[in-house]
């Protein structure tokens, strides 16, 4: 349990309305104290907003929601006068996005859907949660490579620190920032900003984030 975590920004990194929905549940069900939540430019429709805004009202130590930039259309100014208060930030509508076209929530749908298999396929060979299989798993000629995509500062900070590498889709991607959490002792800062990752790479990340309940902030 990340009891320390007290924010999490996913701004701008493309989780769309499933992954967005999916990070709010997990913070509620694991009854987390973060106090902001930072989902703006995710492409979150107006219904998944809905859901969002009132699973938010669960997290009791919550004091920003941030949610603007997203694609809420004309249902805005409905859903900004429906759940108005001093926590959800929808933003101004000029930032909305606008609505999804059909064919753009078609192609978001067959990318997820696409991506859950593949996830699946991956998920049944490897055990996420055994750290010495899953370290073991590196031990290939790419693993100096993977490590150096992070730096270790002082005050106990994990950064992101290779301007080459920026594009994490897939498991394996996921899995190499993954083995780089979990040989680091102690992590209160974690700063994934700058990158491209995906909802597959997010799994081994999320995992290795278990080990770590020291976690404070967390920059996506």
């Amino acid at each position: 349990r990340l009891n320390n975590l007290v924010c999490v920004n996913f701004s701008d990194c493309l989780c769309r309305a499933k992954g967005c929905l999916n990070i709010v549940y997990e913070l509620v069900n694991a009854n987390s104290s973060v106090q902001e939540l930072l989902l703006g430019g995710n492409e979150i429709d107006a219904d998944t907003m809905q859901k969002i805004s009132q699973l938010s009202i669960q997290l009791p130590s919550l004091k920003n929601l941030a949610l603007g930039s997203n694609n809420l259309g004309s249902k805005f100014d409905t859903i900004k006068r429906h759940f108005k208060n001093e926590i959800i930030d929808f933003g101004e509508e000029s930032d909305d996005q606008g609505t999804l076209s059909a064919s753009e929530e078609e192609n978001i749908e067959e990318s997820e859907s696409d991506g859950g298999e593949e996830e699946n396929g991956a998920s049944g060979e490897d055990d996420w949660d055994n750290d010495e299989e899953f370290l073991a798993s590196f031990v290939d000629k790419d693993i100096m490579a993977a490590l150096g995509m992070l730096t270790v500062e002082e005050g106990q900070t994990l950064s992101y620190s290779n301007e080459a590498s920026k594009r994490w889709d897939t498991v394996e991607d996921g899995k190499r920032v993954a083995a780089k959490i979990l040989e680091t002792k102690r992590i209160h800062t974690l700063d994934l900003s700058g990158n491209t990752l995906g909802v597959q790479a997010s799994g081994p990340i999320a995992e290795a984030l278990k080990k770590h309940p020291e976690l404070k902030i967390a920059q996506w």
